[in-house]
């Protein structure tokens, strides 16, 4: 549904304007009750964060969550090292993308 899409990328979007210890408790007081639109807006803030771990901070939100998808699959999914590897050599990533937080 393209309007729960558009509330979760404006509240990810203005998250990201603030400071980043202050982040959650804005994501917490907009979000509400909503713990729907809390999990979305949340998962997309921390596959930013994995991002800014490894210097990808200029992606877009749609990239950052694609990399986000991408991470869980590999290390919950995926348990063949080979594999995990010609996919991470594919999209051009770090080994840091697999590696336990």
């Amino acid at each position: 549904m393209p309007g729960a899409e558009q509330k979760v990328r404006e509240i990810f979007e203005s998250a990201l304007r603030r400071k980043p210890d202050e982040r959650r408790r804005f994501v917490n007081e907009v979000c509400g009750d909503d713990t729907t639109l809390l999990a979305e807006v949340e998962s997309l803030l921390s596959s930013h964060n994995n991002a800014e771990s490894y210097g990808a901070v200029s992606l877009s939100p749609p990239k950052i969550l694609v990399i986000g998808c991408l991470q869980s699959v590999l290390t919950n999914y995926i348990a063949n090292p080979v594999t995990i590897l010609f996919v991470l050599r594919l999209f051009k990533l770090p080994l840091e993308l697999i590696s336990p937080t």
